[in-house]
């Protein structure tokens, strides 16, 4: 685990993926890379228009507007995906985070601002009822423990939805991870009916579930950033 210097206090146990574009070590204006502070090097690529200015991206809606990164080695057992995004209003049906393999395009998957859905393995999901299309900077936070199938979702440092999905079903690694659209095969089939129109600044992914207590220690951490 590497010492993450001049970044807000965070959780770090676990922590195999973090990029924050208000760091200057993980985002260099003009870069098409966004640069892994965890130590584990899982850089995503910045493809086609996405802009960025006030410190955070912007995605527009289009399907040439996203952030990548292949053979990415998700965690297959349990799993903590925080992301902090602003979907503009009436955003709906849309992939916020995607990630796909060779057999499964929904392997997981974070999807539809309207009602936020956690998917695994194709065509199983769960809805929580949430609506986070409003304009506003939202902390999201899916964990995820294949042993027993429990799943929950937060949303700035709360607890808004659990539930239990494929227990005993692992994630497969190696595949793609996509923020900004939703995959209908490894890194393609996108729609422009379900690419992310909004903002996007920070990721962190833990190959463990982090706490109540955790997320909301992120969540406090981060949140003097946004208007939340």
């Amino acid at each position: 685990m590497a010492i993450i210097k001049n970044t807000p206090n965070v959780h770090l146990s676990g922590l195999i993926l973090y990029v924050d574009s208000f760091n200057v070590k993980s985002y260099i204006s003009g870069s098409n890379s966004f640069f892994d502070l965890s130590g584990y090097k899982n850089n995503l690529t910045i493809v086609g228009s996405t802009s960025f200015s006030n410190s955070f991206f912007e995605l527009n809606g289009n399907t040439s507007s996203y952030f990548y990164i292949s053979n990415f080695q998700i965690p297959t057992d349990k799993i903590t995906c925080e992301i902090w995004c602003l979907s503009n209003i009436s955003e709906s049906n849309n992939g916020i985070v995607s990630y796909a393999t060779n057999t499964s395009d929904n392997e997981f998957l974070i999807y539809n601002s309207q009602n936020v859905a956690l998917y695994l393995s194709g065509s199983n999901f769960l809805t929580s009822s949430q609506n986070i299309a409003d304009g506003k900077w939202k902390q999201i936070v899916r964990t995820s423990n294949r042993t027993t199938g429990v799943e929950r979702l937060y949303i700035n440092g709360e607890l808004k939805f659990s539930g239990t999905l494929l227990a005993g079903r692992n994630f497969s690694s190696s595949g793609t991870l996509v923020i900004g659209q939703e995959q209908d095969s490894v890194l393609g089939g996108f729609d422009i009916s379900q690419s992310f129109n909004g903002k996007f600044s920070t990721l962190l992914i833990y190959n463990d579930v982090l706490t109540d207590a955790q997320i909301l220690k992120n969540f406090t951490s981060l949140k003097n950033r946004y208007d939340v």
